[in-house]
């Protein structure tokens, strides 16, 4: 007895249907060969080779900033294996990261994909800065799919900083004595249990070389124009801190813009920093140089008087602003009995309180002034006259 095994498939299409078919012959002893076929069909066997869906994702992408000019964040969409024309749309959308604040340039648009397994990039450019920054992000949103199926619908673009906090550098106090044991002074700072005084350490100690500025002080004159000065000058108009960059203007007791002796209310306009109150527009009157009534830009407050240096473009720079209070109290020279500052560079220096651009939290009518006399700071009702020393930071 033998038997053949053979198959073939009946349909060329799904579902396909395995035929078998089987013959075999059987042989008696003094017979003639008999040989029968029987087909036999069995059950059919379905072959599930279906189409995938046509599915896309986009991914995540990182990038760091820069200081200058701008980078490339790209995003990657990947779509499987798809035998249909498709296509999606993308825009990119604000997080912590926005357009208005010059962070990213928006994009958006449409990608089409062949049949089969296909990829596009998407690239937003992101603008560099020197601003010390936390990690940023922004997103790419993918819209109207046409013959796919998004896996996603966006992805998060993070823009990592890359700038390094600055060292804050400040002014040391400029006492050079100490308090002696069990009493009186130490005028030299040396001795006995002195280690632990002001006067044995900062820059008053590790940089005492006068010649441009007092007790660890550090200061460049700066000439009408901008121009910066030795320090036997005989003539200067702003006053460079070396340790902390700010750019001090000098008063002068000729009558000009910049008189010791003219006095100012306190007012500001800019609601991000005058505590909530504008403060005084026109108190007293004639009291700084080129009042008059009819002109408010010839008031006596500080808002007006700042506008008219900015305007005049003292040392060549039109930035000018009224200092904090914690910047005015880093020109304190407690070495100094009288007027504590520095007169060799700060000359007409008076005794009087200078008002600050600090508001007061407590009480919105109020701003915070320095006095050059006690060395203290204080607060006062913004209706109060006190000059005003402007400031501006160094390029």
């Amino acid at each position: 007895m033998r038997f053949y095994l053979r198959y073939f498939f009946t349909r060329p299409i799904l579902p396909l249907v395995l035929t078998i078919l089987l013959i075999f012959e059987i042989l008696l002893p003094g017979q003639a060969m008999a040989v029968k076929e029987e087909k036999e069909s069995i059950a059919p066997v379905y072959l599930l080779l279906l189409s995938k869906d046509c599915s896309l994702r986009v991914s995540s992408e990182s990038v760091i900033e820069g200081d200058v000019g701008g980078k490339t964040m790209m995003f990657t969409l990947s779509m499987n294996h798809c035998d249909k024309i498709s296509s999606v749309s993308y825009m990119t959308q604000d997080g912590t990261a926005t357009v208005a604040d010059n962070d990213y340039m928006e994009v958006s648009g449409t990608i089409s994909f062949p049949s089969g397994p296909a990829r596009a990039t998407v690239a937003v450019t992101i603008k560099g800065d020197a601003k010390v920054e936390s990690l940023e992000t922004l997103s790419l949103i993918l819209v109207a799919p046409d013959n796919l199926t998004l896996e996603n619908n966006g992805a998060v673009g993070a823009i990592i900083n890359d700038d390094i906090t600055p060292s804050v550098s400040v002014n040391d106090t400029g006492v050079i004595w100490g308090g002696n044991f069990p009493k009186g002074n130490n005028s030299t700072c040396s001795g006995v249990n002195i280690d632990a005084q002001d006067c044995s350490h900062g820059r008053d100690v590790t940089f005492n070389d006068d010649t441009d500025g007092r007790a660890g002080f550090s200061f460049t004159k700066i000439s009408a124009g901008g121009d910066p000065l030795p320090a036997s000058a005989p003539s200067w108009a702003c006053v460079k801190d070396n340790v902390t960059g700010l750019i001090w203007e000098v008063k002068t007791d000729n009558g000009n813009l910049h008189d010791k002796d003219d006095r100012y209310s306190w007012y500001n306009t800019d609601p991000g920093s005058n505590g909530g109150v504008s403060g005084i527009l026109n108190n007293d009157g004639n009291i700084c140089l080129g009042y008059n009534s009819g002109d408010s830009s010839t008031f006596c407050n500080t808002e007006a008087y700042t506008a008219r240096v900015n305007d005049a473009g003292l040392c060549g720079a039109s930035d000018w602003r009224m200092p904090t209070i914690g910047e005015l109290e880093g020109l304190l020279y407690y070495g100094e009995t009288g007027t504590k500052i520095d007169t060799d560079f700060f000359p007409n220096a008076t005794r009087d309180s200078v008002w600050s651009g600090s508001a007061y939290a407590d009480f919105s009518m109020a701003s915070w002034y320095l006095s050059f006399a006690s060395g203290t700071s204080g607060y006062a009702n913004r209706d109060s006259i006190y000059p005003v020393r402007l400031v501006r930071q160094s390029p």
